[in-house]
Order: C-alpha cells, then sequence, then structure tokens
C-alpha cells in the first residue's frame, strides 16, 4: 500500500438540500473512469467514502469490507448523518474506523435551517452518541455562511462534549446551490472569519485539532498555520505582490467579482502551514 487518504464517490444523490450545497446539478459526466479500490489500495493507507450521502448506498457495509480486506489502516465515511444511528454499528462490524460529520450549527434551529431538512440535528445528536458507545473516530465539518457565522462560537464545546475529536471550518464555494444564493449564503470573509478564529481559538483550547479550508492566508492572522492545503480558487490584485501567494487558496473568482478584493492584502512572508500539534 502507499500513503495518504483517498476519497471513493459512491453517489451523487442526497437526502438534505443543504442551501450551500456545491454539488447540486452536478451529474455524473463521461470520461476517465474512477480508479478502483484496488488501483486506490496499492497507492493509499486510508479511504474515505463520501457521496452526495453514502449511506444511501444499501452495499455501503460491503465497499467497507472490501476496503479492509484490502488493507486499508483506516476507513472512513463523510455523512450527512442519515440513518448513521441506525447502521453505525454494521458498518464498525464491516471494518469502518471513522466518520467525517457535517455539523452546521449547535441547536437545531441553526443546523436545519442550512440543510433544509427538519430533524437532521435530531439525527446527528442520535448518531454522535451511538458512535461514541461504539468508539468511533468522529470530526466535524462546518461551512461557514451568513446565517452561522455570529454563532460559530456556540460549537466547540458542544462538539468536544460529544466526543468529537478534529473540526474543519470550509468557506463555501461558491456553485451549486450557493451560486444560487449568494447574497444570503456566502459570508463577507472580512465579517465573518474573526468570528471563525474566535470559535478556532475556543476549539484548540478545548483539545480539538481545527483547520479552515478555503480562507485567504491573509485575513486569518495568528491562526493562518490552521489552514489546510487545497487548489487556488482565485486570487485578487494585492495577491500579485503576496508572498504566501503560491500556499494561499485565495477565493473564488465570483466572489471577487462581487464583492471587489478589498478585504485582502500582501504579506511580507509566508505563513508556516499545517505544523504539526
Amino acid at each position: 500500500g502507499g500513503t495518504g487518504r483517498a476519497t471513493f464517490r459512491l453517489t451523487l444523490a442526497g437526502t438534505n438540500r443543504c442551501v450551500f450545497c456545491g454539488q447540486f446539478g452536478l451529474a455524473a459526466t463521461a470520461g476517465a473512469p474512477a480508479p478502483s479500490l484496488e488501483v486506490l489500495g496499492a497507492e493509499h493507507d486510508e479511504i474515505t467514502f463520501v457521496g452526495g450521502e453514502p449511506l444511501l448506498v444499501d452495499a455501503l457495509p460491503a465497499h467497507v469490507a472490501r476496503a479492509r480486506e484490502l488493507g486499508f489502516a483506516r476507513i472512513g465515511v463523510e455523512t450527512n448523518g442519515y440513518a448513521l444511528a441506525e447502521r453505525a454499528a454494521a458498518l464498525v462490524d464491516a471494518g469502518l474506523t471513522d466518520v467525517h460529520l457535517s455539523i452546521h450549527g449547535a441547536t437545531a434551529a441553526v443546523h436545519d435551517y442550512h440543510t433544509q431538512e427538519a430533524g437532521s440535528f435530531a439525527r446527528i445528536a442520535a448518531a454522535l452518541a451511538v458512535l461514541s458507545r461504539l468508539k468511533v473516530t468522529t470530526v466535524a465539518t462546518t461551512v461557514l455562511t451568513r446565517s452561522n457565522f455570529r454563532v460559530l462560537g456556540e460549537l466547540p464545546l458542544w462538539l468536544h462534549t460529544r466526543g468529537i475529536v478534529a473540526w474543519r471550518i470550509s468557506v463555501p464555494r461558491i456553485a451549486g446551490r450557493a451560486a444560487k444564493a449568494v447574497d444570503r449564503v456566502v459570508p463577507r470573509l472580512a465579517l465573518a472569519l474573526p468570528y471563525a478564529l474566535h470559535a478556532v481559538g475556543a476549539a484548540r483550547s478545548l483539545g480539538l485539532w481545527v483547520g479552515i479550508d478555503g480562507a485567504p492566508l491573509c485575513l486569518l492572522g495568528p491562526f493562518a498555520a490552521q489552514a489546510r492545503a487545497g487548489e487556488t480558487r482565485g486570487l485578487g490584485a494585492p495577491c500579485r505582490t503576496c508572498a504566501a501567494r503560491s500556499a494561499c487558496p485565495g477565493v473564488d473568482d465570483y466572489y471577487l467579482r462581487r464583492f471587489g478584493g478589498d478585504e485582502l492584502y500582501a504579506l511580507d512572508q509566508a505563513p508556516r502551514a499545517n505544523p504539526p500539534d
């Protein structure tokens, strides 16, 4: 086997109607076939099954079992919590080691608004209780939106007390549903990121590993090292002379067209990314 974690998409079908969903409107496209589990197993030692919603796939336990047979050291599933409380034990028996949950607020009002699915927060809470009993490593992802950035600080303690070990805050991509409702979904980053950074500090004080995806490094201040590496989205005029340009995700081109780049500024030295905790 190789090193690092691969992803294996099982479906584009979903159960929620998330207001920020960047996959909305996507269809499976023709082209090079996705690598098989066997091929991925030769190149990686960990894997996560993703969707859409992987728990819609009846054969998910069989896929997990096959991944275990192929020698993956860790096997995860990325899910919104759909049917997870009911299916977790069977998945763990098949070889599941970790779960990656989408959690967008510490209350039903906030979370269910984002998923547009009543009861989705209750399903998350029920699943977390089961995962804790089964001792499954669980991490959470929260998409940063206009509707949750002011209450993001409520999440670290909520996550910590429910056994979450790591948390990722993700700036939404302006695609799919988010592109259709930019002014309702996508926050001005100079307004939202200070709240996110306050929450990052609270999470770290609780011992949670925390990372931020898709945020320009110049707006992360002392938490720039928490930025997770990823593809570059777009770079504004101030970015041309920035020392961190090659390592920075920038912002979506649509964001620059809609809001301008006055929030961005050039750094005189690149921050050291992803230090070991």
